[in-house]
């Protein structure tokens, strides 16, 4: 994703693509579907239906980020830091139900609880639920052991830095 600016009164959210700007959901949507001869070129298109995702993220700089990408784009989300709240929202606390959710994004570094230990956790009560990883740390020094048992697919572990289009493209699928 290239560079955002901020402008307008109202909060509005300028993307800027190449030659194109989106000024809206709706134009962000029709920019990146097609060129300027109205065709899809195979980019990535954004989510018509609404995801429900559990952003697990410590640091505060990658979460604003995180929440700016998936605000613009519509995506319905919670966002923790750390892994005691994860499995309190998965499991649902006594002032909220239990929501279901698309994906579940987890950090490796949360405070309290590292996230493939949340992840082993979460595979225990739900087998079909799906989680992504997050890591600084390289996929291959990743416990090999912990992603197997948490049944995490190779596909949805991220190394950061990572392309937000990577991680949207993953969400989709």
């Amino acid at each position: 994703m290239s560079q955002i600016n901020r402008r307008g009164k109202r909060g509005d959210i300028e993307w800027n693509l190449g030659n194109k700007t989106a000024r809206t959901q709706e134009n962000l949507r029709q920019s990146l579907n097609h060129n300027e001869h109205g065709y899809n070129k195979g980019r990535t298109s954004l989510p018509i239906n609404k995801k429900s995702i559990l952003v697990a993220e410590s640091n505060s700089e990658i979460l604003s980020m995180l929440k700016l990408f998936l605000n613009s784009l519509g995506y319905d989300y919670d966002v923790v830091k750390n892994g005691d709240r994860v499995l309190q929202y998965f499991n649902g606390n006594k002032s909220s139900k239990k929501k279901k959710y698309d994906v579940i994004l987890l950090d490796t570094h949360l405070d309290n609880m590292p996230g493939l230990i949340v992840a082993n956790e979460i595979r225990k009560i739900d087998l079909d639920q799906r989680i992504m990883i997050m890591s600084t740390t390289p996929r291959e020094q990743l416990s090999y052991e912990l992603l197997k048992s948490a049944k995490v697919n190779e596909a949805d572990v991220f190394t950061k830095p990572f392309r937000l289009s990577e991680l949207l493209c993953s969400i989709e699928r």
